[in-house]
């Protein structure tokens, strides 16, 4: 197996959800009796040719929402590595703020940037991973987590949305087609989805106390 090589351009609070997301996808990508495929993150930078990035990019809006860098510079920052060649895919805030009092501040942000996001997609060609629609199908609540997916239900709920779209064609010069065919089945659709956390959940508890 060839590793697949994904380049991140996230925040470091969203390094869990992304290896979630790599974790599920080696899971789908193998067949009955084969190891996962591996699948290797790479942070990637602003960088124009002759670096280009990785084929295939995925992106976050969590450091313009906490103050890392501000939209300007994230929508500069995407426009240059689809220029580079890169098949941007930038995911969604989910729009819930836990703390009240933070809520009046935030939630408007929060806004702008999904519109933000859908506005690139149609000036930059990049593909937007509706992260929120999906976890607000499940609730917050339930998932008890809020835009910064804390829990690892929540980061792994975001995961499947993310793996969903990789599959979907977005691996095809890096995957036969008819292995993603397969990964797509296995990996399940919405309603699959918790049974899936349920089960990756139970994994890790289990891998958890036998390394204790």
């Amino acid at each position: 197996m060839t590793p697949l090589l994904l380049g991140i351009r996230i925040a470091a609070a969203d390094r869990p959800l992304l290896i979630a997301a790599a974790e599920q996808l080696g899971e789908a990508l193998a067949d009955p009796g084969e190891p996962p495929w591996p699948v290797t993150l790479r942070a990637v930078g602003d960088e124009a040719p002759p670096t280009p990035p990785p084929s295939i990019v995925i992106a976050t809006m969590r450091a313009a929402l906490d103050g890392g860098e501000d939209a300007a510079a994230l929508a500069a920052g995407l426009a240059r590595l689809t220029e580079a060649g890169a098949a941007v895919l930038l995911c969604t805030l989910l729009r819930v703020v836990a703390d009240r009092a933070a809520r009046p501040a935030l939630m408007p942000r929060i806004r702008a940037l999904n519109l933000r996001a859908v506005e690139l997609s149609h000036a930059l060609g990049l593909a937007v991973i509706d992260v929120d629609r999906v976890l607000s199908l499940f609730g917050a609540a339930r998932l008890q987590t809020d835009y910064r997916l804390g829990g690892p239900a929540a980061d792994e709920v975001a995961a499947h949305v993310i793996v969903s779209a990789l599959l979907a064609g977005g691996l095809d010069a890096m995957v036969p087609a008819d292995r993603q065919e397969r990964a797509l089945a296995r990996h399940g659709d919405l309603h699959a989805i918790a049974g899936i956390v349920d089960r990756r959940l139970r994994a890790k508890a289990a891998g958890a106390r036998g390394g204790r």
